[in-house]
């Protein structure tokens, strides 16, 4: 072997733990930046480094769910719309698997990500798909104010809002007005 040839490393479950939420930890500093162009092929990256943690230990599955909700932010930021929706309905699925096993503790980011998602498909011109996740995302939220409603009242009133500005958007104008009026 000469000097110029390198010999293959394996990464260590810890190296690759390490090296992903290192990734992952820079991208808020990219995406202040605008800097989509550098962030994706990072992000990329770091969620297929995930991906193997998670099927290694399925303690990564939330950490999975982050990174993929992440990414189909960044791929709507950029109008990968297709990329985008795959991305949020994968963190969905595995998102509603976590909140099987432990609501209190995975149904806010459900909640975020169905926002998302339905927000997708709004700009998509899928209305009747958007409303369908808003109207989830909103039963789930009410849940939850029932028992914390400082932490989520804002997050009920958010998707009532958008739930109005989708009324609206479809000529829907009384359920509109009258999401309006719920979500003040």
């Amino acid at each position: 072997m000469n000097a110029n040839e390198r010999v293959p490393r394996t990464r260590t479950s810890a190296t690759s733990k390490v090296l992903a939420f290192s990734m992952i930890s820079t991208m808020p500093r990219l995406l202040k930046q605008n800097a989509h162009a550098e962030a994706q092929p990072v992000l990329e990256s770091a969620l297929r480094m995930v991906y193997g943690l998670a099927k290694a230990n399925p303690a990564y599955q939330p950490k999975l769910a982050a990174t993929l909700n992440n990414l189909a932010t960044l791929y709507s930021a950029t109008h990968q719309r297709e990329r985008c929706e795959q991305a949020y309905r994968e963190a969905l699925q595995i998102q509603r698997h976590l909140a099987e096993s432990n609501p209190a503790a995975y149904q806010p980011d459900l909640g975020a990500t169905l926002n998302n998602l339905a927000s997708l498909y709004s700009a998509t011109k899928r209305p009747d798909e958007s409303e369908q996740a808003y109207q989830e995302a909103l039963q789930l939220y009410r849940r939850l104010a029932k028992s914390n409603p400082a932490v989520y009242q804002p997050c009920v009133a958010e998707t009532l809002n958008n739930l109005a500005i989708l009324y609206a958007y479809t000529d829907r104008l009384e359920e509109s007005e009258k999401a309006y009026q719920e979500a003040r």
